[in-house]
């Protein structure tokens, strides 16, 4: 939970509010910051933009963590169809364990550097 690094991907998604990677970067700093209710509108955002596997498994967490298990373990499962190798949705299959804590489903999550794409 970094404070600052949040504040600094909220002023990003204002100066450019049609680039889906700070987008879902500032949806998993809300998770972060156990806000998943504030994650949620950001993600959903984000797949208006881009249908990224990464935006579909935050908003399916968000979804978890704001007690809307059927609606999450879809956007998880759609996660899994875009990218059937992501780790976290997998994780996060019927069956397994409850719900983990945000930081758990992010750390695993590749870190992208350098200009967004196009």
């Amino acid at each position: 939970d970094d404070p600052v690094a949040a504040a600094a991907l909220e002023r990003a998604a204002d100066l450019e509010p049609r680039d889906p990677r700070i987008l879902r970067n500032l949806g998993f700093a809300c998770l972060e910051a156990a806000r998943p209710g504030d994650a949620e509108p950001v993600f959903r955002r984000a797949l208006e933009l881009e249908d990224a596997a990464a935006a579909r498994f935050g908003l399916g967490v968000a979804l978890l963590q704001t007690g809307r298990a059927a609606e999450g373990r879809v956007e998880l499962q759609r996660a899994l169809e875009l990218e059937p190798g992501h780790a976290g949705a997998r994780a996060t299959r019927p069956g397994r364990v409850a719900p983990l804590p945000a930081r758990a489903y992010t750390s695993s999550l590749p870190q992208r550097s350098g200009p967004a794409p196009g």
